[in-house]
């Protein structure tokens, strides 16, 4: 997220002109179009690769909570008590069954 807001273009474009490689107005504007549209690209595969997954967050938590959710899942990773169905709170130790080891 916070690449979105890093100026790519004009910091390309800054190194191209020292280097002489962007020498007139049209050729400048050519490269910025272009850097803007790769970062449009991968802004767009990012919301499709994470949508389905910040949708299904927010029909459970709520559109309000659904900022701080993903940010919590990006950060530490799905927890056991956001992912219990709708209607049902984490399960207790005493209330989950007991492993079978095979060979025991």
């Amino acid at each position: 997220m916070a690449l979105s807001w890093f100026p790519f273009a004009q910091i390309m474009i800054y190194i191209a002109h020292n280097n002489g490689r962007l020498t007139s107005a049209s050729s400048t504007n050519s490269f910025r179009l272009a850097v803007w549209g790769i970062q449009v690209v991968v802004g767009l595969v990012g919301v499709a690769l994470v949508g389905k997954l910040a949708v299904e967050e927010a029909r459970k938590t709520g559109w309000r909570k659904t900022p701080r959710r993903l940010w919590q899942l990006f950060r530490y990773g799905p927890d056991d008590s956001h992912e219990a169905e709708p209607g049902q709170g984490p399960v207790s130790e005493d209330d989950r069954p007991d492993e079978v080891v095979p060979g025991n």
